[in-house]
């Protein structure tokens, strides 16, 4: 296995570029309240993996058109089957992220990349429910 730099051409990341500790979090709906119109979330059942998150700037293409969700953050884990676009990711500083692809990066079942858009903090989350 190269140990290239994300950044390469060739997408190569190895496990020395995994410095940050994130929590990837399933979102629960539950139906509103009695006279409340909107829907309760919660955040559960967590797996806390080492990542590489890259804030990124700018117009990104995704699927070969402009997406309408802004994509702020690609974030590299290693290979987990459970990982999909219906959980969340959790920063340390308890940023929201919504996953919305997955890539198996080399379809060698080794590393995962995971295109993001930011949603808020906890704080805001909170603050709405």
């Amino acid at each position: 296995m190269s140990r290239n730099r994300i950044n390469s051409p060739r997408r190569k990341v190895s496990i020395g570029d995994l410095k940050t500790i994130v929590s990837l979090r399933y979102r629960e709906l539950a139906e509103p309240s009695f006279g409340d119109v909107d829907i309760d979330e919660a955040f559960s059942d967590h797996i806390d993996v080492w990542a590489k998150v890259v804030s990124r700037s700018g117009t990104e293409m995704f699927g070969g058109v402009t997406s309408d969700i802004p994509i702020t953050h690609t974030v590299y884990i290693r290979y987990e089957s459970a990982v999909n676009t219906t959980m969340w990711v959790e920063l340390g500083d308890g940023t929201l992220l919504d996953i919305l692809d997955t890539e198996d990066l080399d379809e060698e079942n080794e590393f995962l990349k995971l295109v993001c858009s930011k949603r808020g903090s906890r704080e805001n989350v909170a603050a709405r429910i």
